[in-house]
């Protein structure tokens, strides 16, 4: 047995899980590393666009300001 595997094995029996520790927690792994994908692609994009949002505000005022 690996050590990976007796890991899951104990973290499976602490939690109660059974012989479907290793799925469960593959999926609250996953589901975890897809959320955190999500937060870090909402934050590049909020980045973006505040940036470009800041730019036309910028160019409206030079063009009021002429």
């Amino acid at each position: 047995m690996d050590l990976f595997t007796s890991i899951v094995d104990m973290i499976s029996t602490f939690l109660g899980l059974g012989k479907y520790g290793l799925e469960v927690l593959s999926s609250y792994v996953i589901s975890l590393a897809m959320l955190a994908l999500l937060v870090w692609i909402s934050a590049r994009r909020a980045a973006k666009v505040r940036a470009e949002l800041a730019a036309v505000e910028a160019r409206l005022k030079d063009s009021n300001d002429g």
